[in-house]
């Protein structure tokens, strides 16, 4: 998070990081603008969701994937953010899922893939003018 932190900051972007006392190990990168602090986790990833117009998802870990899915489920049931997917570790591992659960492709149709963080940027650019 502190690369895309970074990247941000030095673009002139407002950079908002949400904390909470589970992270306590750990200190908020140098790059934000804002901090917010939650409680607890649930609060943390509730917070994220709500204050974000898109959601960008790089590859990660089991926090990551917690809320990847917990904000493409909020899209199938009537958000209307973005929900961008960058490389394409998440959607073969998508592909795969979907042979053993009840993933549809319809579902999917919600979710944008994208070779690079540049095109992110770019998609995100086109979409919010």
């Amino acid at each position: 998070m502190e690369a895309v932190s970074r990247g941000a900051a030095e673009a002139g972007g407002t950079v908002i990081g949400v904390t909470c006392a589970a992270f306590s190990s750990r200190a908020p990168n140098p790059y934000l603008t804002q901090a917010i602090e939650t409680r607890d986790l649930l609060e943390r990833i509730a917070t994220l969701l709500r204050i974000a117009d898109a959601y960008i998802v790089l590859d990660g870990n089991i926090g990551t994937l917690a809320e990847f899915f917990l904000s493409w489920n909020l899209l199938v049931t009537g958000w209307s953010k973005p929900l961008l997917i960058v490389g394409e570790k998440l959607r073969q591992a998508l592909q795969a899922l979907q042979t053993y659960t009840e993933i549809e492709e319809k579902q999917l149709r919600h979710l944008v893939f994208l070779p690079t963080g540049e095109n992110a940027v770019e998609y995100l650019r086109r979409h919010f003018q």
